[in-house]
């Protein structure tokens, strides 16, 4: 399984291993932590692509290996022990039909929401203080959650509504310090204006218009588009179970009322504001939360939390019901079963994910390499971007991918068409030229892309790679060209 934000973070890891700097060489309107994460795992990544992609994602579980452990030697009680425990096996049956395996800020988001939860749950449910240790510890979750989903910031709030008084000082101290690394890392290496302008400006000024449109008329506010689909998605959770993926959604959103209801009895503000930031910013994505099916990473940060309220339950349940809950448990353990049983078994054939997911796209990359050099610039467009990684090669401008509302920016427009037309790419690669629905429309962004390229055919079948027309010597078996005077996508 891939998505696109995964496919930028390995062709973004690739350009930075090449010295490529994040925003000041690359364009990207998402915020950094999860690229300089992966960044520092690119040394093991190796010669072999599926070595590479291997390495790639098992960086991702070595996250989820350290905020547990983290975690669990921040617990002190047995229930909460117990109950966290529990909360991972759960977790681990269903978080890949939810891209919970893949390289996404969601994922990054979604593990914050969950370690900050059982830092804080116990205390919310009267199982045990929360003291400094914890609080640091949701502080560098907190900061993991914004700087890989800037909506996140919230969660910064929770330590101060739970600490001792006297304690606040150096929690503030510190959630200041934190902050300040990175902003001075840029600052020193001369990414700060990139940033504030792509990650500050762009993602909140321009993306947002093109955020959604599911609900047309509201296209420019992302909250409002976010509260009238929560609306909708909540009434959907509670009233369709016709199906186990509806079924597991509906047990475990369940769970998170119980317990919030629970919470809200203790009557402490603090305790339930903490608990509603969790739960806002666990749904940040709303407008792409598609409820009742399995695939959708916009859901995965409010299942990692509504598993652990789950898990929450099944422990309270079983000191008074245990037979209620082992019945309960062992159900909702057989209907995961049977949702990833087709992964399971597909899993098990030696090389699947990789034949199915990525060795066709190694095969489009070779042949950009066959017939280009390393220091020529290909083009991928609009947004196929992990075949710079494939093919290993570089972009002629920043912008690995294109999108409508990279386009609506006259100053990042007339960048691409400079660099077109002062230094054409030797090689395009063109993609799905769809958009909504209209079929041509990247095409119609850049009419004249093509003119001075030739289509290429390998072993008389015919490619999306284009060559530029000067560089047809190169075209050897098992490489031909199409057609030189239907240079037309």
């Amino acid at each position: 399984m891939t998505n696109f934000d995964e496919n930028d973070h390995i062709a973004e890891t690739f350009l930075m291993s090449n010295g490529k700097l994040l925003y000041k060489d690359t364009f990207s309107h998402h915020f950094p932590l999860p690229y300089y994460y992966i960044y520092l795992f690119f040394p093991f990544w190796g010669s072999r692509f599926s070595r590479s992609i291997s390495v790639f994602r098992l960086s991702l579980t070595l996250l989820y290996i350290f905020s547990f452990l983290l975690v669990f030697f921040n617990l002190k009680n047995k229930k909460s022990y117990l109950g966290f425990s529990l909360m991972i096996v759960i977790l681990g049956l269903f978080f890949t039909l939810y891209h919970g395996n893949l390289v996404l800020s969601e994922n990054f988001l979604g593990i914050s929401i969950l370690s900050i939860f059982w830092l804080t749950a116990p205390t919310l449910l009267d199982w045990e203080n929360y003291d400094i240790k914890k609080a640091i510890s949701s502080t560098f979750f907190a900061f993991v959650g914004f700087w890989s989903q800037p909506l996140a910031c919230p969660l910064f709030l929770i330590p101060f509504f739970l600490l001792k008084k006297h304690e606040v000082k150096k929690i503030t101290l510190l959630v200041v310090f934190i902050n300040l690394l990175p902003i001075f890392y840029f600052l020193k290496s001369g990414q700060l204006k990139f940033f504030l302008e792509q990650a500050i400006w762009f993602n909140f000024s321009v993306y947002p218009k093109y955020y959604n449109d599911l609900i047309a008329s509201y296209s420019n506010s992302i909250i409002l588009q976010n509260l009238l689909c929560f609306l909708n998605n909540e009434l959907y959770f509670f009233t369709h179970f016709s199906n186990s993926h509806q079924l597991f959604q509906f047990i475990l959103h369940l769970s998170f009322i119980i317990i919030g209801v629970k919470i809200s009895k203790r009557k402490n503000l603090k305790y339930v504001l903490a608990f509603l930031i969790l739960f806002c910013v666990s749904r940040v994505r709303e407008v792409k939360i598609i409820p009742g099916q399995i695939f959708n990473f916009g859901i995965f940060p409010f299942l990692t939390l509504s598993s652990s309220t789950f898990s929450i339950i099944l422990i309270l349940f079983y000191q008074k019901y245990k037979i209620l809950a082992l019945i309960l448990i062992s159900f909702f353990l057989t209907l995961e079963v049977i949702n990833i049983r087709p992964i399971i078994k597909q899993s098990l054939k030696s090389g699947y994910n990789y034949h199915v997911f990525w060795s066709y796209r190694e095969d489009i990359g070779k042949i950009i390499n066959d017939l280009s050099f390393k220091n020529e610039s290909i083009l991928i467009y609009p947004h196929d971007v992990d075949l710079y990684f494939f093919s290993q090669r570089l972009p002629p401008d920043k912008f690995t991918y294109w999108f409508p509302w990279i386009d609506s920016v006259k100053k990042y427009r007339q960048e691409r068409e400079k660099i077109l037309k002062d230094s054409p790419p030797a090689i395009i690669y063109v993609g799905s030229l769809k958009f909504k629905n209209d079929p041509y429309y990247y095409k119609n962004l850049f009419p004249n892309l093509l003119d001075q390229y030739s289509q290429i055919l390998k072993e008389n079948k015919i490619t999306n790679i284009w060559i530029r027309n000067d560089l047809l010597e190169r075209i050897i078996p098992p490489y031909s060209i199409y057609s030189k005077s239907k240079n037309t996508n």
